[in-house]
């Protein structure tokens, strides 16, 4: 996490609780403007595009499908335009599950994708949120096109098209900002597809370095409609002068052609034994490194699994996240034992999967 003091909650809601649109942007405190403009314009463009792209498990888990492929772009001469997302055009479906538990105040209030919400809340909407775990989880297989770690802050910093076309599966189209540009513009603003665009400076109530989208076009005043994806702070009607000497390129994607993921598949590939939280979780530190010992019976242990990192449910309240033995963390009441190597065998199996065994693992608190 990108503040010690951040903690994962589970978080109530539901995916969709209205048809999804940039209206549901609320980036907060991570720097992933990129990907959550570009979300949200093709929830704009076409719902369905983001409605295919994930599936609720029906077990608190939900698997989120990204395309991948060899990353790169094409100059097209014609216009002067580039084809970006892969070097042959489309990408190849890949899939990550993730689970509710996402980043908070130590009181509740989410601190990234819909920044502010309570987790309490039932009207919360889930689906940025998500794709944001999902997206920052997907990294580490190492089919991003980014840095291969699995955490928040390493998904800080990107382009609207590099997003677009994992999203969508087929490449997006970069333009510059001359005035013959504008015009392909306007023209993918009335085919209804999906138009974000980069800014360089600030000025005329633009944010320097950040992605917006574009909503609209008013071919009577001759100006266009930005939307911040912070959710507030928003720009008043641009032209495109103003939008020339503030913003570095605009990028259009059609958003056709979409379909659904097939919950047998998603289930066959992923179900309820995916990773299900960060691996930055922080680590709290012990108060009391007294020799008092816990032991965590068989009979209360329900699951173990593993995926990249392991998560033991101890207790319906309890949750450990360990590598191997040593350090546990119960994320719950800040509690820090140490798993000695024969009580991680006990427990995992020596392998750190599997379903526990019949001795009980006792824990040492540190």
């Amino acid at each position: 996490l990108t503040d010690p003091s951040f903690v994962y909650k589970t978080v109530a809601g539901s995916l969709f609780p209205q048809t999804p649109s940039h209206a549901n942007e609320f980036q907060g405190e991570l720097g992933d403007c990129y990907f959550i403009s570009s979300i949200g314009t093709i929830a704009d463009s076409n719902p369905a595009a983001i409605e295919n792209m994930i599936v609720d498990n029906g077990d608190g888990t939900y698997t989120v499908r990204f395309y991948t492929g060899t990353y790169g772009s094409a100059y097209n001469a014609s216009n002067g335009s580039w084809s970006d997302g892969f070097v042959n055009g489309a990408g190849t479906a890949d899939y990550v599950t993730v689970d509710a538990k996402l980043p908070t105040t130590a009181s509740g209030m989410l601190v990234y994708a819909d920044y502010g919400a309570s987790a309490t809340s039932t009207g919360n909407s889930l689906w940025i949120p998500l794709l944001e775990k999902a997206y920052a989880e997907w990294n580490q297989t190492g089919k991003e096109g980014r840095n291969g770690q699995n955490s928040y802050a390493s998904i800080e910093g990107g382009w609207m098209a590099t997003v677009d076309a994992q999203v969508l599966g087929h490449n997006a189209t970069d333009y510059s900002m001359t005035d013959a540009d504008k015009q392909y513009a306007i023209s993918a603003l009335a085919a209804h597809q999906a138009v974000t665009i980069g800014t360089a400076y600030a000025n005329y109530g633009l944010v320097a370095s950040h992605a917006y989208a574009i909503t609209g076009y008013n071919a009577s005043t001759d100006t266009f409609t930005l939307y911040n994806p912070w959710g507030f702070d928003q720009p008043g009607q641009l032209s495109w002068s103003q939008l020339e000497a503030t913003c570095d390129g605009f990028v259009v994607a059609s958003t056709a052609g979409s379909t659904s993921i097939s919950s047998s598949v998603a289930k066959a590939s992923f179900g309820p034994s995916s990773v299900s939280t960060m691996t930055d979780l922080p680590v709290a530190q012990p108060a009391d490194r007294s020799s008092s010992v816990i032991a965590v019976q068989a009979e209360d242990t329900t699951e173990v699994v593993h995926a990249n990192q392991t998560c033991a449910t101890a207790e319906a309240s309890d949750e450990f996240w360990l590598a191997g033995g040593g350090l546990v963390d119960d994320g719950v009441d800040g509690e820090v034992f140490d798993l000695t190597p024969e009580a991680f065998d006990a427990v995992f199996n020596g392998e750190g999967s599997g379903e526990c065994d019949a001795a009980a693992a006792v824990c040492l608190a540190v």
